[in-house]
């Protein structure tokens, strides 16, 4: 099981690099710079863990920050032969103000567009819980851990998913993708890269979503669709 996630991490990273670095071609020999180039360099990232109501959380920070800015962060230098690299802060715990039943989201794929009103309220919850202690604005993508062990149909319901570029634009087609602008209780806003990633996620599945979060939408279609 673990070689296989690791199999779908490669192939999806493969299609990601290839379209982030290699120059398309257009019309009679033209060629355009894909808009995907704004995931090269340094990306800055920010860990929120948040437990809720109901629970608390399992994991101590420290792990977590391992978990995401070690094996997770090294294959995507190793991947893009150094020209991207993850760093950035890990905060929390935050605690939600409903319980976990709240927010749970089916694991099957075929539902989560349909249930998105569900990652729009963790999400929200999450950042307004967060924003007395950080600007957004200092940070390319996202990732909020849910303080609970997960998997599919356990605890928070998926053990990872893609809301920015995703779930929170409310549509699979293509043509119809767009990056959502979060504000927050207080006035921040924020339109980059969200993941949702359970404390217990396997490597794979990190790589796999950071990958949808980092290519971003371009002409209305996820580059990772």
């Amino acid at each position: 099981m673990k070689r296989r996630i690791l199999e779908i991490g490669l192939v999806v990273l493969m299609f990601f690099w290839v379209f982030t670095f290699a120059s398309i071609r257009i019309g009679h020999g033209t060629e355009q710079t894909p808009k995907a180039q704004y995931a090269l360099g340094v990306q800055r990232v920010l860990v929120l863990a948040v437990s809720f109501s109901d629970t608390n959380q399992e994991m101590p920070l420290p792990q977590i920050r391992r978990r995401l800015f070690g094996p997770t962060a090294k294959y995507f230098v190793q991947a893009s032969y150094g020209k991207t690299m993850l760093t950035g802060d890990v905060k929390g715990w935050y605690k939600l103000p409903l319980p976990l039943s709240r927010y749970k989201v089916p694991a099957e794929n075929a539902y989560l567009i349909r249930d998105r009103h569900l990652v729009q309220l963790f999400v929200q919850d999450a950042l307004n819980a967060a924003e007395k202690d950080v600007v957004f604005s200092q940070y390319n993508h996202i990732i909020i851990v849910p303080g609970v062990r997960s998997g599919f149909n356990v605890g928070y319901g998926t053990p990872c998913l893609a809301a920015n570029p995703g779930i929170l634009a409310g549509s699979g087609r293509r043509g119809n993708g767009r990056m959502i602008t979060i504000t927050t209780r207080g006035g921040q806003q924020f339109s980059g890269g969200i993941i949702i990633v359970a404390q217990n996620v396997p490597y794979g599945l990190a790589v796999h979503d950071m990958a949808h979060a980092m290519g971003g939408v371009v002409d209305g279609d996820r580059v990772i669709p």
